[in-house]
């Protein structure tokens, strides 16, 4: 059963991106990139920025298929949770196609959907992160829903900010949706396993047409509508089991949730605006290193590298999801490894800003 809606996700992602490519020249003129609006796109020309549409149509298709074997509550759960993900993904549309939505209102634009899910159920909320002053506030229910909806907004936020370069977004995402299946499926949530399984599986053939050569983006609906959907199925999978340690979302997710945390610490301390784009990114600073490399293979290097860097703290906090103590080490693990690496390649590479063809 695992490996059927991983392999429908996969199939119906990757034969809606061939349809979408098959019709380029129709629609290429609203769905391409916009040249010179964002200073972290490193291709140039025109690239159909649908990928978006696949990732959602593909988990609508599967989520169809899963809900007609699931009890009622598991199934309103599920649609629940899909139309709030809708409106993250009309966001991330409209955004893709107009670039004319301010940094904030895009937010707070995910945070309210995010509410509408909280209040949809109950008032869904994280009650607990193994710190006990903020424990003790989170016992309000009113601060719990809250800071769900900050949790989400920024997970959201955070798979948009790592999307610089082919793969490396859906490739995290990629990730972070098998840890979560792995633990849901542990935990007897059989129902989100699934549907991770086959948000994993349309991810993967979002990639066969995204990486390495970029036939297609996957825009700001695609990285919104995987980390709204990954923030929210965390929030789920550590609440479905009372085994699961709040540190295990943490340690999942800390590559995009640092990368985020530390751009804003970064541009603060340059007096820049924590909503001004720029191409020092991790990401970027390993593209500008590996640009002038002799081989193609190595000029499409940098994304695997991050992948296998993001997957470790991934892979352990799959295999400790219940251990607290070894889950936020993991989280401090990475951190000191971002830095190192960080100011490594800072120190290699000229602050300017590097090639824009990748």
């Amino acid at each position: 059963m695992t490996l059927v809606f991983f392999s429908l996700g996969l199939f119906a992602a990757f034969l809606i991106c061939s349809l979408v490519l098959a019709t380029r020249r129709w629609h290429i003129h609203l769905s391409g990139k916009r040249e010179g609006n964002a200073c972290h796109e490193l291709h140039d020309g025109e690239v159909p920025r649908l990928g978006g549409a696949a990732l959602f149509l593909a988990g609508l298709v599967s989520l169809t298929f899963l809900s007609n074997g699931l009890d009622d509550a598991s199934a309103r759960l599920l649609w629940s949770l899909w139309a709030c993900l809708s409106v993250v993904a009309a966001i991330g549309m409209y955004e893709d196609f107009m670039r004319n939505l301010p940094p904030l209102l895009r937010y707070f634009g995910t945070a309210a959907a995010a509410m509408m899910f909280s209040i949809a159920n109950g008032g869904l909320g994280i009650h607990a992160v193994s710190i006990a002053p903020l424990d003790a506030v989170l016992e309000v229910q009113l601060w719990s829903v809250l800071f769900f909806a900050f949790a989400v907004a920024g997970v959201t936020h955070a798979f948009n900010l790592i999307d610089g370069q082919n793969g490396l977004s859906a490739g995290v995402a990629g990730v972070c949706y098998l840890g979560l299946a792995a633990v849901a499926s542990t935990t007897g949530q059989a129902s989100l396993a699934l549907l991770c399984l086959a948000l994993a599986g349309a991810n993967a053939g979002f990639l066969l047409h995204n990486y390495p050569l970029g036939r297609i983006f996957l825009g700001d609906c695609g990285a919104y509508f995987n980390g709204a959907a990954i923030g929210a199925l965390a929030v789920l999978v550590v609440n479905g089991s009372p085994s699961v340690s709040p540190w295990f979302p943490m340690a999942l997710l800390i590559y995009p949730v640092w990368e985020t945390l530390f751009t804003m610490l970064r541009r603060r301390r340059r007096s820049e605006s924590v909503f001004k784009p720029d191409v020092r990114h991790l990401h970027h600073l390993y593209f500008a290193r590996d640009r002038a490399a002799s081989t193609p293979l190595l000029r499409h290097s940098s994304a695997p590298r991050l992948l296998l860097l993001s997957a470790a703290p991934a892979l352990a906090a799959t295999l400790l999801y219940t251990h607290t103590a070894a889950l936020a080490l993991i989280t401090l693990g990475f951190v000191l490894s971002y830095l190192i690496l960080y100011a490594r390649l800072a120190t290699a590479t000229p602050a300017g800003t590097p090639s824009r063809r990748a």
